[in-house]
């Protein structure tokens, strides 16, 4: 850490907590887009842990995801959806020459790394509780116009067709399927959405799921969208029977859903990883089962869409 990062971070703390004495800086693992700073401070003879997001771009341009962002934690943790809390969002550029937000840190562990004591099937039927309760904190579309559509997004995406497609994932197979069913015919009301829903950002505690992590893809659409992608990540980390107990337990508490779309969101989480096995940084054998579920995954959409 150089002088003037370890400033900043002083700056930040103090303005959080004016006898804040700054005790470590941690680099942590976050969003893919989003560098995120754990910083170590003591105040009172006590010592504590805040998290510190910074965004890409200079201050003081109205940074629309710093924005997004900082709705969203609010609006989570004030209708009891586990999330960090949030302590500071500045757009100023009066510490850092960047947008950032200061949050609650969690000490806990993301679900992917847990495997004893814990049973997946008990996991991953508390992750479809969990989905169910952000698709039922709100049906107000105006209340969340600063997220995008999901429609728009998979739209885009399809739009743009890469050179060479992904063979590996059946890249080619994904689009040409998705282009004769796409647009969905038979949609739910639409919800707010976390958009990367799986294991990796949901944090626990022994049992207990602690807080929801990683907000950037967060949309507004159908909840089969997160439906299915959790179901794909939760078939290649845990096997296809912990994705049944997953589906099971969310159609149990989302019994209103018009399900007939789902082999189609399926068939787009399982497009959404293409071109980008290699970042995931999977060792040869974990590479070839994800591979080789995926492949599942993508068959079984594939009839139950009679394509």
């Amino acid at each position: 850490m150089d002088n003037d990062s370890s400033t900043a971070f002083r700056h930040i703390l103090q303005k959080l907590q004016a006898d804040a004495t700054l005790v470590a800086v941690r680099p942590l693992a976050g969003g893919t887009s989003r560098a995120t700073t754990a910083l170590d401070y003591e105040t009172g003879g006590r010592r504590h842990t805040v998290v510190v997001r910074a965004y890409e771009g200079p201050a003081g341009h109205e940074n629309p995801f710093l924005d997004r962002d900082a709705k969203l934690l609010h609006w989570l943790h004030h209708v009891a959806v586990p999330v960090p809390r949030l302590y500071m969002a500045d757009d100023s550029g009066d510490i850092l020459p960047h947008p950032y937000l200061v949050m609650e840190y969690i000490d806990a562990h993301p679900m992917n790394t847990l495997f004893s004591p814990m049973s997946p099937h008990h996991g991953v039927r508390q992750m479809a509780s969990a989905l169910a309760q952000i698709h039922g904190t709100a049906h107000s579309p105006g209340a969340f116009s600063f997220v995008p559509t999901q429609n728009q997004i998979v739209a885009a995406r399809l739009k743009q067709v890469p050179r060479p497609p992904d063979e590996l994932l059946s890249e080619d197979v994904l689009r040409t399927a998705l282009a004769q069913v796409w647009p969905p015919q038979h949609e739910n009301a639409a919800v707010l959405l976390h958009g990367d829903f799986w294991p990796g950002n949901i944090l626990w505690d022994n049992d207990q799921i602690v807080a929801i992590i990683d907000w950037e893809d967060a949309a507004w659409g159908d909840p089969l969208s997160d439906v299915a992608n959790a179901r794909l990540e939760v078939l290649m980390h845990y096997g296809r029977r912990a994705m049944d107990a997953f589906t099971e337990q969310y159609r149990a508490l989302g019994s209103d859903l018009n399900y007939t779309d789902l082999p189609l969101w399926d068939l787009y989480a399982a497009l959404r990883p293409a071109g980008k096995m290699a970042d995931f940084g999977l060792d040869g054998e974990t590479a070839r089962q994800f591979t080789i579920r995926h492949r599942e995954f993508v068959c079984d959409a594939l009839e139950n869409l009679s394509l």
